[in-house]
């Protein structure tokens, strides 16, 4: 197989990389970052449109007719107060601006560099089928996939590849959580806190009571349940008994039904804080995704497309740079972080390394994680699979400076090029195996086993 596309173009990739980091654009901002990415597709002969789900900076870039359809998926949103200079130190280059600190400028990049090398391939070929870049925006706020996905893009799509910069090189066994966000609004009376507060009625009293209750929640919901929360207004002045009080909460669980069981739950602690306190509240789904649907027969031909075109080679001085970074972390930490993405099988290819120089075994065996993501909807409606690949030393965890450095250098576009190659000798081996394809269709069939999707999206409750 030829990867001519990929070699031939390794600076503008990278380049495209370093444009999205310099732009380091919120959830539903990437303007420019949209931009730089429909500019590469509409140059290497994609037919182009946007504003799919209602959402501005999002792709759609189409090549090719017929069956089947390959589709790879890219985001590019940052994160806030993560600005920081390609060094081994806290140096942020904006104080207080957004920074890529999970790597999706090199995301979007190699997910759209894998579909441009797999349309050039097929035009080689002569194979038939259709392959689509999907530009999916502000994955960290509102998870726009969910958005994209209520309006069905995705449903006329064979097979969804896509990418993650991470700690190491590997296909993604892991079922990543499924998640609620919620937010709660609680509403009282305001009152004089020395002079009258009889006359008041807390609303902050209120929240703070659920938020205990949840806390005593914690004891007794699955080991697979986790709960974290923030107040996001509590009053303005301590001499004014608060008549409004907010707060925002997500749930994460094995499951879908898991996390809507623990939510109805939480429900009763809101309810119960609002009649001790004589308040009233109401609440919002921010937004909430699945548990990912893991295909074994795609995590084994991501993994085949992995060991083909790696291991990375890293430098002396990629290794000293971060090796200073993992010095700040201690060994538990490290290796807690490391079974956050591998399962203990993959554990022992990681430990006392600095940079991942190999690729983790595949194991055939899925297990749970702790984080959640979009693309995880996406995997209930079509057979998804995601590949990672080490931009950021062992250990160290994402949404950090550290990965908002390694993003712009070249520890993480070493990690982007080896993506990119995978994804794309995955989708070709797609394209050119009908019976690969058709397995991978049969098991994701008995996997989903006349399961209907329905994306939870945002939606205000009445006044309780």
């Amino acid at each position: 197989m030829r990867l001519d596309w990929i070699q031939q173009n390794e600076n503008t990739i990278i380049e495209t990389s370093k444009k999205i980091w310099g732009y380091a654009e919120l959830g539903r901002q990437e303007y420019k970052s949209s931009a730089c990415l429909q500019e590469l597709m509409r140059e290497n002969g994609f037919d182009v449109t946007t504003g799919l789900g209602g959402l501005e900076t999002s792709i759609r870039a189409v090549w090719g007719s017929g069956k089947p359809v390959i589709g790879f998926l890219g985001e590019f949103d940052a994160l806030p107060e993560l600005s920081q200079k390609t060094v081994a130190h806290r140096s942020p280059l904006v104080e207080g601006r957004p920074g890529h600190g999970c790597g999706h400028n090199l995301l979007g990049t190699s997910a759209a560099a894998a579909a441009i090398a797999l349309r050039y391939e097929m035009e080689e070929q002569k194979l038939p089928g259709t392959v689509i870049f999907w530009g999916c925006p502000d994955e960290e706020g509102t998870m726009g996939k969910i958005y994209m996905a209520k309006e069905g893009v995705f449903s006329n799509l064979d097979v969804a590849v896509t990418t993650h910069p991470g700690i190491a090189n590997y296909a993604n066994e892991g079922i990543q959580s499924s998640l609620y966000t919620l937010d709660f609004q609680f509403y009282g009376k305001a009152s004089h806190a020395a002079a009258a507060p009889h006359e008041g009625r807390s609303a902050l009293d209120a929240l703070e009571l659920m938020n205990i209750s949840i806390n005593y929640l914690r004891e007794h919901v699955s080991k697979n349940v986790s709960m974290h929360y923030i107040i996001t207004n509590g009053g303005q002045k301590p001499n004014v008994v608060p008549a409004f009080a907010s707060s925002r909460l997500s749930i994460r669980g094995a499951t879908i039904q898991q996390v809507q069981e623990v939510y109805e739950r939480i429900l009763n602690c809101a309810r119960g804080a609002a009649l001790m306190t004589d308040t009233e509240f109401e609440h919002q789904i921010v937004w909430a995704c699945y548990s990912f649907n893991i295909n074994e027969t795609l995590c084994k031909t991501a993994y085949e497309a992995l060991e083909e075109c790696g291991p990375v080679q890293w430098t002396d001085k990629e290794l000293a740079f971060a090796a200073k970074m993992q010095g700040r972390y201690d060994t538990d930490t490290i290796n807690d972080s490391i079974l956050n993405y591998v399962s203990y099988e993959g554990m022992p290819y990681l430990q006392n390394e600095v940079l991942h120089t190999g690729i983790v075994p595949y194991v055939g065996r899925s297990f749970y994680t702790r984080g959640s993501s979009d693309v995880s909807d996406v995997s209930w409606i079509v057979p998804t699979v995601e590949i990672v690949t080490a931009c950021r030393p062992v250990g160290v965890a994402a949404h950090t400076w550290e990965q908002t450095s390694c993003a712009g250098m070249s520890i993480g576009q070493k990690g982007m090029l080896l993506a990119a190659r995978s994804m794309y000798k995955t989708g070709l081996r797609l394209m050119k195996d009908e019976q690969l394809l058709e397995k991978v269709r049969e098991e994701f069939e008995e996997s989903v086993d006349g399961f209907e999707y329905r994306p939870v999206i945002s939606e205000k409750k009445k006044r309780q």
